[in-house]
């Protein structure tokens, strides 16, 4: 999941389709088992990469629900 993610990064992130076929999870699942392990370190990336893939899951989380109003997330290994 990580190595898919950092390769479709600099994209805004992989499609829909991509991600479905490839994982079979909708897009809102995917990136939000990207963050468990970004948050849990378990992703062996520097600090950097790290947060700029978590970065990438908030906004598409943010993107495919405007209105969830859920607890804060917790606070990445790596900040």
């Amino acid at each position: 999941m990580v190595d898919f993610a950092s390769m479709w990064q600099p994209w805004g992130g992989a499609p829909d389709d991509d991600i479905l076929v490839r994982f079979g999870l909708p897009e809102d699942a995917f990136y939000k088992r990207l963050a468990n392990i970004l948050t849990r370190g378990r992703a062996r990336l520097t600090p950097h990469r790290a947060r700029s893939l978590f970065e990438l899951c908030e906004q598409k989380l943010s993107i495919s629900d405007p209105e969830q109003t859920s607890p804060p997330a917790p606070t990445p290994l790596f900040l």
